[in-house]
């Protein structure tokens, strides 16, 4: 789900009303800087501006609301906070190397008898509709840039092996690897809010020789112990003798998934009539997707192009998800 920061919010004291500002700095393991209510439990408050309409629109009576009169630090635009669960993460695209990111600790609140929001609103919707966090990683943030709830189940973790002789020894440098991150990272910043928004989490990338009992003893230990979701294996698909990618990858894979491999090598043969040459297939293991991408950086750029639209289907699917 995809939204924007409408209003950053603060106050300097308890129960003082919050002054708006355009910007401000999330601090980790501790909150929104200069706030009353950071170094708390509840360090980082959230509450939608959708929600604030559809109160006022009860109202009989015009009443003027301004972002943070419900005491929440960031008012969002076009977050449904009512489908955050506890662990869900909050990622704000502050335009930086390290996204600014926050992790959802506690869904509503219980509103005390004394609520200065209540005595001056006669109604208080942040202990149903507002969701506090906790700040992972902290960074500037400002009006406008955009917000994502990202479900827990679809925060995927990636792996990237790039088998290659010559890489392994220092010979070649990897360009493949490089542009799977920066394809990927493109992704996650342009994606449009929909049912399977997935965040893509780079957790391991190694290079090993073509030694087809070294990368199996890789992948059994990025899927059964990293428990990373989805791998992305780069070169070795040829008709070389040293080209075991696929045969390794068949050996660990509990289920193969053909249309992807399909897909890449008849896009693939738009450019060039050495696509169909791929031997690369794809597969499951457990609740992770392996796919074999070709050596190259071109390559591997036009094959994701081609898959990553059905990707986060595939992978809400492998995390349990199956309901249509």
């Amino acid at each position: 789900m995809i939204g924007k920061i409408l209003s950053i919010n603060l106050s300097r004291k308890v129960g003082e009303k919050k002054q708006r500002y355009l910007r401000g700095e999330l601090i980790a393991d501790y909150g929104l800087k200069g706030d009353a209510h950071a170094g708390t439990k509840r360090q980082v408050s959230f509450l939608d501006s959708g929600e604030i309409n559809r109160w006022l629109r009860t109202k009989r009576k015009k009443m003027k609301i301004f972002c943070g009169d419900f005491a929440e630090n960031i008012t969002t635009d076009g977050i449904n906070w009512s489908e955050a669960r506890i662990d869900d993460e909050i990622i704000i695209d502050n335009h930086q190397p390290k996204l600014a990111r926050l992790s959802i600790t506690q869904i509503g609140k219980e509103c005390h008898l004394g609520c200065a929001i209540r005595q001056t609103l006669g109604d208080c919707i942040m202990p149903r509709a507002g969701v506090f966090a906790r700040v992972r990683e902290g960074g500037q943030i400002a009006v406008g840039q955009k917000i994502y709830l990202i479900k827990k189940n679809l925060n995927i973790r990636v792996g990237i092996l790039i088998a290659s002789d010559k890489a392994s020894r220092g010979k070649r440098v990897d360009t493949a690897g490089p542009a799977i991150r920066q394809v990927l990272k493109n992704y996650n910043c342009q994606q449009k809010s929909g049912p399977d928004n997935v965040w893509y989490n780079f957790a391991n990338y190694r290079i090993t020789p073509d030694d087809k009992n070294k990368i199996i003893r890789i992948l059994k230990n990025w899927t059964d112990e990293q428990k990373i979701q989805l791998i992305f294996t780069c070169g070795g698909t040829g008709f070389g003798p040293r080209d075991i990618t696929p045969e390794a990858t068949k050996k660990i894979i509990e289920k193969e998934a053909p249309g992807l491999a399909e897909m890449m090598r008849v896009y693939g043969a738009n450019f060039t009539p050495q696509a169909w040459l791929s031997r690369a297939i794809a597969g499951i293991r457990k609740q992770t997707l392996i796919i074999n991408l070709p050596g190259s950086e071109k390559a591997v750029r036009e094959n994701l192009k081609i898959i990553l639209p059905v990707l986060p289907h595939a992978l809400k699917m492998l995390s349990g998800d199956t309901e249509h």
